[in-house]
């Protein structure tokens, strides 16, 4: 999908209500092919290559999401799914976000939609059921 120039990549699964699905550092919306089709039975599932990762261009003008997201989050329902054995970035991080709820995974490493897809989309369908959205 084209954006400020550039291009930013976009995987999409099913119909009906959206769901954002958005990848980590290093990663790309490749890590939602096992989960989204899971949620893709009540959702729209979108996952894009975020700037500069996977297919994205960094589109121009392109200004880092810490500054906005929180503002966003604020209003939507969110939720951050952790593993708590992340060999890269401290466990502490997953507040960083200000998401509604995190949800923090024992026994899973740095991936949790690839490490553990049908834990990741359960958690995900209780925590969006349809009072929430």
């Amino acid at each position: 999908m084209p954006v400020g120039g550039g291009a930013i990549h976009l995987a999409e699964w099913g119909a009906g209500r959206p769901l954002l699905l958005l990848h980590g550092n290093p990663d790309s919306s490749l890590m939602w092919e096992r989960v989204a089709p899971i949620l893709a039975a009540q959702f729209r599932c979108l996952a894009p290559d975020l700037p500069g990762f996977g297919h994205s261009q960094v589109p121009a003008g392109f200004a880092p999401w810490e500054e906005k997201l929180p503002a966003l989050v604020a209003h939507k329902p969110t939720l951050v799914l952790w593993g708590d054995r992340d060999p890269y970035i401290p466990a502490r991080f997953a507040e960083r976000f200000g998401a509604a709820a995190v949800v923090r995974l024992p026994e899973i490493g740095h991936w949790p939609p690839v490490e553990a897809p049908a834990e990741t989309a359960a958690h995900m369908l209780r925590h969006f059921a349809a009072d929430r959205v």
